[in-house]
């Protein structure tokens, strides 16, 4: 069961950075270095020496990305601690000290 969990994180958190990625990227190629109010692009978004602006919707669709990678980079870890100290508990069972 926790072997499942921790791929379907890993696998959840790979395709979250890899859009994150895609996204910003391609945000610092193509969208507008001057803020435009008629069409909503008010979000300065700073991108490795480049400012863009972005409307809402890219900007949450960014932070989303982000923020689903980070969460899936702590599950992963508590993940993995379950699945050790599950680990250690059939060792200690399977060892038996002498007396």
């Amino acid at each position: 069961m926790w072997k499942a969990a921790a791929i379907s994180i890993w696998a959840l958190g790979m395709l979250a950075i890899s859009m994150y990625t895609y996204l910003w990227y391609d945000y610092q190629l193509n969208k507008p270095r001057i803020a435009q109010p008629s069409i909503g692009r008010v979000y300065p978004e700073y991108l490795r020496g480049v400012t863009v602006y972005l409307s809402d919707a890219e900007k949450t669709r960014l932070d989303l990305c982000l923020n689903i990678s980070f969460v899936c980079v702590l599950a992963g870890f508590i993940v993995f601690g379950v699945m050790q100290r599950q680990q250690q508990r059939l060792d200690e069972q399977r060892y038996v000290r002498p007396k």
